[in-house]
């Protein structure tokens, strides 16, 4: 499996399409660059195994410490 970073909407869709090997998308909330965030559903429609997002398990981990 490949970590994907997408830059824009159209790297979402073209990523599964142009790869030879299944794709984890790797979701950057806050991001400098502007990648784009999309749900679960988009993700599976689009052809991507799976989705790592750790920036939402460190949120809410740290509201929990707090």
């Amino acid at each position: 499996m490949g970590m994907f970073f997408a830059r824009d909407i159209e790297d979402i869709k073209q990523g599964p399409e142009l790869s030879k090997i299944p794709l984890i998308y790797v979701v950057s909330r806050g991001n400098r660059d502007g990648r784009p965030v999309p749900t679960a559903k988009q993700l599976a429609d689009s052809g991507y195994r799976a989705c790592i997002d750790a920036l939402s398990c460190l949120l809410v981990s740290f509201h929990q410490v707090k």
